[in-house]
């Protein structure tokens, strides 16, 4: 994010010193996003009045997740294959 941010704005300004490719920046922040969304902890919260505590469940465990990353590493494969091919 920072070198994003230094990119984005000194480019701006017209000092464009820097020469960061803020388009792979972009595509990095929302690939990273929307991964952090498929595969992150979908947590739920549970009160047990009864010992007056709150247990936090993980309702998307790790191995579940697996198959999502392995398709969303071949989306960013294809990705990289049809910008190599399109260049």
């Amino acid at each position: 994010m920072l070198n994003f941010s230094i990119g984005f704005f000194g480019n701006l300004t017209g000092g464009g010193l820097f020469l960061i490719d803020n388009w792979a920046h972009v595509g990095g922040f929302v690939g990273g996003m929307v991964l952090a969304a498929l595969i992150g902890p979908l947590y739920r919260i549970e009160v047990d009045r009864v010992n007056t505590r709150v247990i936090v469940h993980d309702q998307r465990p790790l191995p579940h997740t697996i198959p999502t990353v392995i398709t969303f590493a071949a989306g960013v494969l294809a990705l990289l294959v049809v910008a190599v091919i399109l260049r």
